[in-house]
């Protein structure tokens, strides 16, 4: 039981140290010490005599230490990956209960930190669409500022949400559509893990039970194993949050008193790659479920994705303030 603020400073001091200098191919250490991070997000911490704060409040002022290079960039063997994954998991849901408390630096800190990772492929469709999520959450945290987010970063959020919809309509759904080909009830089955090296974590959305698991080092995962690790659901929360953070960022730069030229071939690139990825909205989230059940939220995307475009039209053909 820690019952001092000293007893607290050298357990989270710890447990960062241990975390940035445990090497990567210490699988099961990693492991646990994500378990450890999520523990300490639930604990009571104390700063004070007779006074506690929730874990997850104590750990702001460290989130500089919590973004690790070498857990947000693949760089170890097949498991490895998966530790990755469920460190994301933890963290991601740490920042979005905290997000309307940090710092617009430490909000610059984190959009960088994550960009890349919005589109690495070694991670599960259901991080990336958390990221997003995150993400679209800072945009519309000070949309009364205009200046909150300079244009640049704006201009990088965009960037990285057209690359992950390129790698979607280039790579994930023609694999989706193939594996269906070969079985319709292939994205049927999401539990495909070894519960006895699993580490369950709920994501944001109910529906898209997020499940990590730690296989021994020998046992590596097929390649078709480790795609079926998302559902047709995830990536369709993905495609919606997509278009809901370039929305925002469209909404963003309306704001401001003219149009940047730098913006034209982004978004140019976001309506190309935005009308094939909904392509995803054609297929059931389940064999035995009818694909009309999603056509509203495809009418939805369609009607958001002409906003977007609307936007930037009058933005760049008038020069005037949009509202």
């Amino acid at each position: 039981e820690i019952t001092n603020h000293e007893d607290t400073k050298r357990l989270i001091c710890g447990f960062l140290s241990l975390l940035k200098s445990c090497p990567p191919s210490a699988i099961n250490l990693r492991r646990n010490l994500v378990k450890v991070f999520h523990v300490i997000l639930s604990l009571k911490i104390v700063v004070g005599e007779e006074i506690e704060v929730a874990g997850r409040d104590y750990l702001i002022q460290y989130v500089p230490q919590l973004l690790l290079d070498d857990l947000r960039f693949y760089n170890g063997p097949a498991p490895y990956s998966d530790v990755r994954a469920s460190y994301f998991n933890v963290l991601l849901a740490f920042l979005g209960e905290v997000h309307h408390m940090l710092t617009k630096e430490e909000m610059g800190l984190i959009i960088k930190s994550f960009l890349p990772v919005v589109y690495d492929s070694s991670l599960p469709v259901e991080v990336h669409d958390a990221i997003c999520f995150l993400l679209v959450e800072f945009e519309k945290r000070r949309q009364e500022s205009v200046d909150f987010f300079p244009a640049q970063i704006l201009f990088e959020m965009l960037q990285a949400f057209n690359m992950r919809l390129k790698v979607f309509v280039k790579s994930d759904l023609p694999f989706i559509r193939e594996k269906l080909k070969e079985s319709e009830t292939f994205f049927d089955c999401e539990d495909y893990c070894c519960t006895d090296f699993s580490y369950y974590h709920h994501l944001r959305n109910p529906s898209s039970n997020f499940i990590s698991d730690f296989k021994k080092a020998t046992n590596k995962k097929s390649i078709d194993e480790s795609k079926n690790s998302f559902t047709i659901q995830s990536c369709k929360d993905l495609i919606e949050i997509i278009f809901q953070g370039a929305y925002e960022i469209a909404k963003q730069c309306g704001r401001r008193q003219q149009g940047d030229l730098n913006y034209i071939q982004p978004f140019s690139d976001f309506l190309k790659y935005s009308v094939q990825a909904m392509g995803i909205y054609s297929i059931p989230s389940k064999s035995y479920i009818s694909p009309d059940v999603t056509l509203k939220k495809h009418h939805e995307l369609l009607r958001l994705a002409a906003e977007i475009v609307s936007f930037f039209l009058i933005l760049f053909l008038s020069g005037n303030r949009i509202h």
